[in-house]
């Protein structure tokens, strides 16, 4: 370990360095010069020395000597400080119960470093893919009733737009997402909860020639990766409803990048042109969602056995399997 003084005094002996953390310590574990015109290889070989550095987990940062002081490694010390609290109330939150969740964002009941923002939409994300099939109609009525209140802080207000999107699979209803469809078609500025609506436009296997073809034109037009993905999967959720064009521009537009982006690309397209009746729910997950922990915070990701589509092939269907619990009709 180095104090900031012992390691500021090597920051000063080279025009820049990598500097690495251990987070769980709050402390610099090593300080790596780096060439003057560095090529981009052995700028990599410097982030490949986090792993050997320390045995747990790390970060690191490219650090000139001309503008690093004190303070700059002081500031540092600070936000991994900050950081590190901030995954600790993440944490804290997996042993809540349901209805402790509802209360937190109910409530704005956020204390720092936890902003509101982000706090809001981990939240509201888990208790919909997470917990949605556990559920009672009085915890979907709370929530119902967030999503139309005057909202406690203004940070809230992404976080209430998914959660209605949300609603819409959570109580069945086509015409609530038809109208989030509208109201976003009558405004000319950006959707901040698109990635939740199109997560709905799936789980709910909308029937809108509107809808699916928006999605399509994503798939189609768009520059980032992300939300054609993210169509991609919200039109194999839906299905054979998707139409034949969504199959043909899913494959001219969505390459081989890696084995697993392939794999979702093929399932997707199979599941468009074959009949909804040759596919089963998954069994291992709820609409293509299962809990996971990604950099020590409890996270969502796709299913493995479906994809994160949500439903298999009937022939690959185990037989005595038990129906997932939905507890949604009774009330607690």
């Amino acid at each position: 370990m180095l104090t900031n003084e012992q390691a500021l005094e090597i920051i000063r002996q080279h025009d820049e360095c990598y500097v690495v953390w251990a987070i769980d310590k709050n402390a610099i574990i090593a300080v790596h010069p780096i060439p003057k015109d560095a090529t981009a290889k052995e700028r990599f070989s410097a982030l490949a020395g986090m792993s050997t550095d320390y045995r747990g987990p790390t970060k690191g940062r490219f650090l000139a000597s001309s503008t690093t002081t004190l303070q700059t490694l002081i500031d540092e010390s600070k936000e991994t400080e900050r950081i590190t609290t901030r995954v600790a109330i993440f944490n804290t939150w997996k042993n809540c119960t349901v209805d402790q969740l509802i209360d937190i964002i109910v409530n704005a009941d956020f204390s720092g470093p936890m902003d509101v923002f982000h706090g809001t939409s981990h939240i509201i994300e888990r208790l919909y893919k997470i917990f949605g099939p556990f559920l009672s109609l009085s915890q979907i009525n709370r929530l119902d009733a967030f999503s139309h209140s005057a909202i406690l802080h203004h940070e809230q207000e992404k976080g209430q737009k998914e959660l209605d999107c949300y609603l819409c699979v959570l109580t069945n209803d086509p015409a609530r997402l038809q109208h989030i469809w509208t109201i976003h078609k009558s405004r000319k500025s950006g959707w901040p909860s698109w990635s939740a609506f199109v997560d709905a436009a799936g789980d709910l296997a909308t029937d809108n020639g509107e809808i699916i073809d928006h999605l399509i034109s994503v798939v189609e037009k768009s520059l980032m990766f992300g939300p054609r993905f993210d169509a991609m999967v919200g039109l194999g959720k839906i299905g054979s409803n998707s139409g034949e064009r969504a199959a043909k521009v899913i494959l001219g537009a969505i390459y081989d990048s890696s084995e697993h982006v392939t794999a979702v690309r093929d399932c997707v397209v199979r599941r468009i042109r074959t009949p909804s009746s040759e596919w089963s729910m998954c069994r291992s997950c709820y609409h293509g969602y299962v809990d996971d922990m990604a950099y020590q915070l409890p996270s969502v990701k796709a299913c493995r056995d479906c994809l994160g589509i949500g439903a298999v092939p009937s022939v690959a269907e185990p037989s005595g399997e038990r129906e997932p619990p939905m507890a949604r009709d009774l009330d607690s």
